[in-house]
């Protein structure tokens, strides 16, 4: 089944050169906004802030707003805060994480995705990973080192992003499952 993504990025979309780094780790968000906000907010020529690779509607629905080959600013963090990060490869890398991630955002309040939100969310996360290979010639695993929480980079200013009811654990399982072809 062919995945379905709309493009909704232009020339106001924040982005950045990734500075030769490669994606490594895709970073999951929640949005108290509907697709419909977050289309307009990240392609508005005031957001000077902030931005996102990827957004799962709860119908399903994948919009694109940055390219994969650039960096979004989804999950910064700079100096003495990446220290702070509870995921281990924020640490170990040290440098600010927009360089090596894939974001996306999922419209919803507390994490609880519903079922054709979560389908996407899934098919988008393996998308991205062959993305990744077939660009760069870099798997991301799918796993807990790798598909994170925007929580588990900024756990201060973030603490509940994606939300509490995020299903980690069926998402951690499924994407172990997913048949490769």
């Amino acid at each position: 089944m062919q995945l379905e993504i709309v493009w909704k990025g232009n020339e106001h979309t924040n982005s950045s050169d990734r500075k030769g780094e490669i994606p490594a780790i895709i970073v999951n968000h929640i949005s108290a906004q509907s697709l419909t906000s977050l289309d307009a907010w990240y392609t508005c020529p005031d957001n000077k802030i902030s931005s996102a690779h990827f957004a799962v509607s709860k119908n399903g629905t994948i919009h694109q707003y940055v390219s994969i080959e650039r960096m979004a600013f989804s999950q910064g963090l700079e100096g003495e805060r990446i220290a702070l990060a509870p995921a281990f490869v924020v640490r170990e890398k040290g440098m600010n994480p927009n360089r090596y991630a894939v974001s996306i955002e999922h419209e919803g309040m507390d994490g609880l995705l519903t079922d054709e939100q979560y389908q996407a969310c899934l098919r988008l996360h393996r998308y991205i990973q062959r993305y990744v290979m077939e660009k760069w010639g870099h798997w991301i695993s799918l796993d807990y080192e790798h598909v994170l929480g925007h929580f588990q980079i900024d756990a201060i200013r973030k603490a509940n992003c994606p939300g509490p009811n995020f299903p980690w654990s069926r998402l951690y399982e499924d994407l172990r499952h997913m048949k490769e072809g």
